[in-house]
């Protein structure tokens, strides 16, 4: 039973950290298609040559925030995207972890 729950409740929040992921992620490349406008022209015909432009052109946003153009731009925005995506990544490797503890916790006193 203890297993079931864990495996239900882990489920529910791996979900939600995806979806939370996902959603910061299409913002910043929204963000980054509107100020940055040639560079993100420049991401799509990359993500052209490589099959799926939209796909490919956030992924190379992503990239390039973190080691290339983007990088040495200095935006408080794509340094707060940083910041927040870290975070986000943090909570979705420790929560069936931490979820696991409290699980555990609570079927000890039951």
């Amino acid at each position: 039973m203890f297993l079931f729950i864990f495996c239900i409740l882990n489920f529910v929040v791996l979900i939600v950290a995806f979806r939370k992921i996902n959603s910061l992620t299409t913002g910043i490349c929204t963000y980054v298609a509107t100020q940055y406008p040639e560079l993100w022209q420049h991401f799509l015909m990359r993500g052209r040559l490589m099959g799926d432009e939209k796909k490919w052109a956030k992924h190379l946003a992503i990239a390039s925030m973190t080691e290339g153009e983007l990088f040495n731009k200095n935006d408080a925005k794509i340094t707060a995207y940083l910041a927040t995506g870290k975070s986000y990544h943090t909570r979705f490797i420790l929560s069936p972890m931490i979820l696991f503890v409290i699980l555990r916790i609570i079927s000890d006193f039951a």
